[in-house]
């Protein structure tokens, strides 16, 4: 723990560490800055030699219906959500998109980490199966 702290800036926002099996968890009030500066947690890794996971603090999250409404006014029509799924325990948004490949293609319109940070949950990006029924019935039996 002391290596993270010294090898981190105060901009990162670092609030908490926690272990989570062979993973290192920082929770970050300013994601954004991590995230951006991918390289700091690459030399940490490097050090420590333990995976380190970036996690929104959540102090930062936004509601999940507020949140919900940003996603789907920042993606694409032609993405084809079909559904949004918010983990509490991670600080993850999972976004199910029927065509995920147009995302990668649109390219300055569309911004993961500006995403993040709009929304304070860390957005993960997932193809839609044809029947979203189990993916439904699984969120809601975790949640």
């Amino acid at each position: 723990m002391a290596v993270i702290l010294q090898s981190l800036p105060q901009e990162s926002g670092l609030t908490k560490i926690e272990y989570e099996g062979p993973r290192i968890a920082l929770y970050s009030n300013n994601p954004s800055y991590l995230m951006q500066n991918s390289q700091l947690v690459s030399n940490m890794v490097n050090t420590i030699k333990k995976r380190i996971v970036i996690r929104t603090d959540e102090s930062i999250r936004k509601p999940q219906d507020e949140s919900t409404k940003i996603i789907s006014e920042t993606i694409p029509k032609e993405v084809g959500v079909a559904g949004t799924f918010f983990d509490a325990v991670l600080g993850e948004a999972v976004l199910f998109a029927k065509k995920p490949w147009m995302l990668a293609q649109v390219g300055e319109d569309f911004d993961n980490i500006e995403l993040a940070e709009k929304t304070g949950w860390k957005v993960r990006i997932r193809k839609a199966p044809q029947n979203m029924a189990p993916i439904e019935a699984l969120y809601k039996t975790l949640g």
